[in-house]
């Protein structure tokens, strides 16, 4: 199908990118780690979980030595991580991954827009799954304030 086809397309060019980063040793900068993410949500976009894992936790490292995890970028790295691992039946590990995001969003100031909100409600569903009733109402909760906050709770999507 076409999705499958677009993702195997954009994986053999961010392949190729990587490789040349890594001969010309820039694979270790912010860009490069944005190319491991690229890499690992292209991966997830084909349904290899096990291969979108490996290029976060490599893209995560690149991100830790660069400064960058500490970002909205870095959270978004984080959720990703998250939903590779709600894909693949970890729970455990996908609400550890979204609670870190959620912290690095707060400390940026960045919970209270779109990321954040999706961020929260992924927190929630996770814990819901997990019958944690008491922190999904909670992060559920945070979600709404958020969606009312930005005046986006009586729309369409709201």
């Amino acid at each position: 199908h076409r999705g499958g086809s677009s993702s195997s397309a954009a994986l053999e060019a961010f392949a190729e990118a990587r490789q040349i980063r890594e001969r010309t040793g820039t694979l270790r900068t912010p860009d490069g780690g944005r190319l491991l993410k690229n890499i690992g949500l292209s991966r997830a976009r084909l349904r290899d979980v096990k291969g979108a894992l490996q290029a976060f936790a490599e893209a995560r490292e690149v991100y830790e030595s660069t400064g960058e995890l500490e970002s909205p970028s870095g959270a978004g790295l984080l959720r990703s991580i998250g939903a590779a691992h709600e894909e693949a039946g970890d729970t455990q590990a996908a609400v550890e991954a979204y609670y870190v995001a959620r912290q690095i969003l707060d400390r940026c100031g960045a919970l209270e827009c779109d990321d954040g909100e999706a961020l929260l409600k992924s927190i929630g569903a996770m814990c819901e799954v997990r019958r944690d009733f008491e922190a999904a109402l909670e992060a559920f909760s945070q979600a709404r304030h958020i969606r009312s906050l930005r005046g986006t709770l009586h729309t369409a999507s709201g």
